[in-house]
C-alpha cells in the first residue's frame, strides 16, 4: 500500500499527495458527497434475551428490565462506514454515538420509556425521522400506589385496633377472673354444707 508523506492544494483546487510510490493528483469535486438521508429500522427487541413482540411491550413485569435493541440503517454507497445515535429518553440527557448495531440497557427501573436511534451516513447525514419504540415497565406490588393506601390506612387504624384488642382482652380476664371467684364461692358454700351437719351429730 501507499504511504503519503506530503499533501498540497494548488491554485486551481488539485490535491497533490506524494507517497513511497510516487505523486498522484486528483481534485475533491470527483468525489460526491452522499446527502441522502439513510432510513433506519428496529428489527427486533429482546427483554432477558427473549424477543417480545411490540404489542408485549406496553406491560412488562418490573423483573422484565434487561433489554436489548436491534437496529439497522441503510446506506447502499458505505454501508461499512455507517454510525447510529440513539437515546433512551427521561434516562439519557442527550444522544449517544456507537458504531454497534445493538445497544443494551440492563436493569431499568419500572416506568414509561421511549427508544430512538438515527441513523448517520459516511458523509454525516443523519436520518431524517429516528425510529422509535415506547415499552412500560410495571412497578413491584409494594411500589404501586393502591398497596401503599393500604398500608397508610393499617398505619392508621392499627393504634385503634391494637385498643380495641386490649379492651377485649383485659375485659376476657376480668369475666374468667369473675367466673372462677364464682366457682370457688359455690365450692366453699358446698363444703360448708356438707360439714355443717355433722357439728351437731351426737
Amino acid at each position: 500500500s501507499n504511504v503519503w508523506y506530503y499533501g498540497h492544494k494548488d491554485k486551481t483546487g488539485k490535491i497533490w499527495l506524494g507517497g513511497d510510490q510516487g505523486v498522484t493528483c486528483f481534485k475533491p469535486p470527483l468525489f460526491k458527497i452522499n446527502n441522502i438521508p439513510p432510513p433506519i429500522y428496529i428489527n427486533r427487541v429482546k427483554v432477558l434475551e427473549k424477543d417480545i413482540p411490540r404489542n408485549r411491550l406496553h406491560q412488562l413485569d418490573y423483573k422484565q428490565n434487561y433489554f436489548r435493541f436491534d437496529f439497522a440503517g441503510l446506506c447502499f454507497s458505505a454501508p461499512q462506514s455507517i454510525k447510529y445515535k440513539y437515546k433512551l429518553h427521561d434516562i439519557d440527557t442527550g444522544w449517544k454515538e456507537t458504531t454497534d448495531s445493538s445497544i443494551y440497557f440492563p436493569y431499568l427501573p419500572s416506568g414509561e420509556y421511549r427508544f430512538s436511534v438515527k441513523a448517520v451516513n459516511n458523509d454525516g447525514v443523519e436520518s431524517t425521522e429516528p425510529a422509535e419504540i415506547s415499552f412500560r415497565i410495571l412497578p413491584p406490588f409494594w411500589k404501586t400506589w393502591w398497596f401503599q393506601v393500604l398500608v397508610l390506612l393499617a398505619a392508621i387504624s392499627l393504634p385503634s385496633t391494637l385498643l380495641v384488642w386490649r379492651h377485649k382482652r383485659a375485659r376476657e380476664k376480668a369475666d374468667m377472673e369473675a367466673k372462677n371467684d364464682q366457682l370457688v364461692m359455690a365450692q366453699r358454700m358446698e363444703l360448708m354444707a356438707t360439714l355443717q351437719p355433722e357439728r351437731f351429730t351426737i
